[in-house]
């Protein structure tokens, strides 16, 4: 049957004058699909993928990063340059960030109180007891 097999991805602004929410969508080795549901996304849209898929379903208040773009010219392409190169920083972080949650690192910490030398008396002490035999 044809029938629907998602629902997309929707990430509306939660209340009026709260801020939008921005959404990371990585796939490091595969692909990400908006699909015939589509992405929705109020705020940015980061995507870090090999493939993206039916880009032209997705909808980005703010800016979008890693998105195949139309044929249209972008004026604000020397802007958008950095701004690439800067959601690329952030994206890597966020995978490094994912990495390191998901195989946290054992600490171990050890605190030295203090070393305690016996003085002459405990050690006579001792040669006593021993030859008591207790």
């Amino acid at each position: 049957a044809n029938g629907v097999s998602g629902a997309g991805i929707a990430a509306f602004e939660p209340a009026p004058g709260e801020p939008a929410p921005n959404v990371y969508l990585i796939a490091p080795r595969g692909t990400v699909d908006a699909g015939d549901a589509g992405v929705r996304v109020a705020g940015d849209l980061f995507i870090a993928a090999l493939v993206v898929a039916n880009a032209e379903n997705f909808s980005v208040g703010g800016s979008a990063f890693g998105v195949p773009g139309t044929a249209a010219v972008d004026v604000a392409a020397q802007t958008s340059g950095s701004a690439a190169a800067g959601a690329a920083t952030q994206v890597a972080e966020a995978m490094s960030s994912a990495r390191s949650q998901q195989n946290p690192q054992s600490i171990i910490s050890v605190d030295f109180l203090g070393i305690v030398e016996e003085s002459p008396e405990d050690e006579l002490r001792k040669k006593r007891k021993k030859a008591a035999g207790t």
